[in-house]
C-alpha cells in the first residue's frame, strides 16, 4: 500500500485510505499547542495486516508529518 496519511480537521484525525473507500484513522485532540493521539481504528476486516503500524509509522516520523 503507497497511500498517503492526509489529515482531515474536521474530525480531528488522520486517515490512510485502505481499499474501496475504507480507511484507518488515528483521532486526535489539540491540547496547549500539541497533538494529542487518542485513538487509533482500522476496519476489523483489515486487522492483522499492520495497516495501524504503518499510520502509527509516518505519524511519529517527524519527516513525514512535516508533508502531511
Amino acid at each position: 500500500m503507497n497511500a498517503k496519511v492526509t489529515e482531515n480537521p474536521q474530525q480531528h484525525r488522520f486517515e490512510l485510505p485502505i481499499a474501496d473507500g475504507a480507511i484507518a484513522a488515528a483521532y486526535y485532540r489539540l491540547e496547549n499547542g500539541r497533538v494529542v493521539l487518542i485513538h487509533t481504528e482500522v476496519p476489523s476486516e483489515f486487522s492483522g495486516q499492520g495497516i495501524a503500524s504503518q499510520l502509527e509509522h509516518v505519524l511519529f516520523n517527524p519527516v513525514h508529518i512535516l508533508r502531511l
